[in-house]
């Protein structure tokens, strides 16, 4: 039963952390979504849409992008604002939904710290239930 309550713990855990950190878990599972079961392609920039992050200019750019097959266009982030209106990005989509969509060849950057509070709160969690198991045993 304790091994249940670290997993959920964990899932927890990773749940609160990514929200309070700003990397949800949805967008990891969406990139390993496509990474799995997504076309790959290339499209052309037709806007470049610079997240502005507290007015410093910082921070990952939005590509509206066009997929040739499907003749339509779509938004992917990127992790660097080098790709000209007119130029051509490597893209993984779901041809089912395109606006599914991730950049392949310039993929917004995970901020390491993020999957370092991520490790801490399944270690955490996994120790905790291992406590708490060897405290039952004992009694």
């Amino acid at each position: 039963m304790d091994i249940f309550v670290a997993i959920f713990g964990a899932i927890v855990g990773v749940v609160f952390l990514s929200v309070m950190l700003d990397y949800p878990v949805w967008t990891m599972w969406e990139r390993y979504q496509l990474d799995r079961h997504g076309v790959l392609t290339e499209a052309t920039v037709v806007k470049i849409e610079p997240e502005d992050t507290g007015g410093d200019g910082g921070g990952d750019p939005t590509l509206d992008v066009r997929i040739t097959a499907c003749n339509c266009v779509t938004k992917v982030d990127a992790a660097h604002d080098t790709h000209p209106v007119g130029s051509s990005i490597l893209i993984r989509y779901d041809p089912n939904d395109p606006t599914r969509a991730i950049a392949v060849e310039d993929p917004p950057e995970v901020d390491p710290i993020v999957l370092l509070f991520i490790a801490g709160a399944i270690v955490w969690s996994a120790v905790s239930a291992w406590i708490k198991r060897g405290e039952r045993s004992d009694a």
